[in-house]
């Protein structure tokens, strides 16, 4: 039989894997192949639930918070959190210059190392918002793109729908007031958002923002939940259709509460529905799309 490598020999190896790793000898991909072929965890690490489950957080960070209005996705909202980020490391590759075992001269290797990941940005989190809904991969909950969200959030603290708490200037918690936010936008600096006043060369005025989790589902329930009696029109706003088929069925039922007039043509239609979708800032739908949402061929 075959002698098993024991737990301190698998304790070194797992330890010498990141350093081959570092030293370009092998890939990730390789030193994660090798962990499992001696039944060691994997070298890369993600928290598991439930740490940081944002349904058992009781504030969420700005980001958290965009994420959670477009896709409406516990999970996808848990890899915004900072705090999850930083406890996540990756492989990273980069070509650099390292010298051999032997004190040979100095080659040029990709070599591979475990970082924990990037904080997300608005910008980052546009991105993949592109790349999830090309890949299909985009959660089914989703009702908006990021830019939306961002808008959506913003509109909701300008009317006072939402507070946001954060550190001042001088690193008092306040409530950032209302009023505020007509002013304030986010731009990424340094690899990271920051909240500022329009005006250029302004200090960053608040920091650290975080928003109280049940008045997030309170205003943007997950989807399919009922929503209460009071919520603001802001709520109802986040939760209008994305795509063009669903919008034209939603602006018909808006136009036409009970049914369609069956005489009137496609393009009566668009013309009745015009000022909807000139009101979101949507994409007039063609005439055939307004077929397909009365449920018949086109006219």
């Amino acid at each position: 039989m075959t002698d098993e490598p024991d737990d301190i020999e698998l304790d070194l190896l797992r330890e010498r894997l990141p350093m081959l790793a570092e030293r370009g000898e092998i890939t990730g991909k390789k030193a994660e192949a090798t962990a499992a072929a001696f039944g060691l965890e994997p070298v890369e690490r993600k928290p598991e639930l439930p740490r940081f489950d944002p349904k058992l957080k009781t504030h969420w960070s700005i980001l958290m918070v965009v994420a959670w209005i477009a896709w409406r996705d516990f999970e996808l909202v848990r890899k915004q959190d900072p705090e999850f980020c930083s406890a996540c490391f990756h492989w990273v590759g980069r070509v650099r210059k390292v010298v051999p075992q032997n004190d040979g001269e100095p080659v040029t290797r990709m070599v591979y190392s475990l970082e924990a990941r990037r904080a997300p940005t608005v910008e980052r989190l546009s991105l993949l918002d592109e790349l999830l809904r090309d890949g299909a991969k985009v959660s089914s909950n989703a009702v908006m793109r990021i830019r939306e969200a961002v808008a959506a959030l913003w509109q909701a603290l300008s009317e006072g729908h939402l507070v946001a708490l954060g550190f001042d200037a001088q690193g008092t918690v306040v409530e950032i007031p209302s009023r505020e936010w007509v002013y304030l936008q986010l731009r990424e600096e340094g690899g990271r958002d920051v909240l500022s006043y329009e005006a250029e060369g302004q200090p960053e005025p608040f920091t650290g923002l975080k928003f109280l989790q049940s008045d997030v589902l309170r205003l943007w329930p997950v989807t399919g939940e009922l929503p209460e009696h009071d919520r603001a029109d802001i709520a109802t706003k986040a939760q209008k259709p994305r795509r063009q088929i669903d919008r034209t069925k939603w602006a018909l039922g808006k136009k036409f509460p009970n049914g369609v007039p069956p005489d009137l043509t496609g393009k009566a239609v668009r013309r009745a529905i015009e000022p909807t979708f000139k009101k979101n800032s949507w994409k007039l739908p063609s005439v055939d799309t307004i077929a397909r949402a009365r449920g018949r061929g086109q006219r």
